[in-house]
């Protein structure tokens, strides 16, 4: 089987786990723990280096640009906060998160440009490539990015489109697989790092602030421990598995730390960034 239809398919093994996982209010806390920090992992430890090789060093100021544009849309439109329901004493997503909208969707576009450079990636990685790494690279790579997809989606759009947005993913995937030739031209890739530097600061944004999380406010501290050391450990992982030098590892590993303290800033006392109404 071709490399770019087992990643493909990588995109639907992380719904399937997600399902399983959003049915306990106890374990939500830590997935949004565990999202949060591989989400970081993925764009300081992966994107950025990418971006920066292809566009330049000035691309490190669009991701910037990015991550500021996000938060000042946040603040001009801010949600309306998380509630706390009087019968069940838990935490609650806003009933209205349209000013969190536009955010998503940029970053939705990050992940499906990422997707389409992975199938380029694919389909002119060098001969003689341990296949065995590249399998494992691309499942550690799409399982949380088809996870993270799922998770925001469905909260807004319903599982069909959730399945629609993850079938599109397969489909760019396939598409820079098969228009590798013409994709990956010098100037073509500059053009694409400036995009996914731009839209991958909306992607970290998101990661931090606009995840949907409920918890008992008992099991949050434990479950969010849990999922930022998962979150850590399959960061790391990645970054052994394609045989990072040390300051690729040195990267991921402030990568790690930076999604942690993103995910307690936005959910410290039982919080997200949306805001709690006590």
């Amino acid at each position: 089987m071709s490399l770019h239809l087992l990643a493909i398919a990588a995109l639907f093994v992380g719904p399937a786990v997600g399902g399983v996982v959003l049915r306990s209010r106890r374990l939500v806390w830590g997935l949004a723990a565990f999202v949060t920090v591989v989400v970081f992992g993925l764009v300081v430890g992966h994107i950025v280096p990418d971006v920066v090789a292809a566009g330049g060093p000035w691309t490190v100021a669009a991701l910037l640009g990015g991550i500021a544009l996000a938060s000042l849309h946040h603040r001009v439109h801010p949600a309306h906060g998380n509630r706390r329901d009087a019968e069940d004493g838990q935490l609650h997503e806003p009933h209205d998160d349209h000013e969190s909208g536009a955010a998503v969707v940029v970053a939705l576009a990050a992940l499906l440009l990422h997707m389409l450079l992975e199938g380029v990636a694919m389909a002119v990685e060098p001969r003689g490539t341990d296949t065995a790494v590249l399998v494992a690279a691309v499942a550690i790579h799409r399982i949380p990015i088809g996870l993270a997809i799922w998770w925001v989606t469905c909260r807004r759009a319903g599982r069909t489109g959730a399945l629609a947005l993850l079938g599109l993913g397969g489909v760019v995937t396939h598409v820079g697989y098969v228009a590798a030739a013409a994709l990956s031209s010098p100037d073509s890739m500059a053009l694409f790092a400036w995009l996914q530097a731009v839209t991958a600061g909306s992607l970290l944004h998101v990661a931090g602030a606009h995840l949907p999380v409920e918890a008992q406010c008992g099991a949050r501290n434990r479950a969010g421990a849990v999922g930022v050391a998962l979150g850590a450990a399959w960061v790391l992982a990645a970054a052994l598995v394609t045989h990072e030098r040390p300051a690729g590892l040195a990267l991921h590993g402030a990568a790690v730390v930076a999604g942690a303290v993103a995910f307690v800033a936005a959910h410290r006392h039982g919080t997200s960034a949306h805001g709690v109404a006590r």
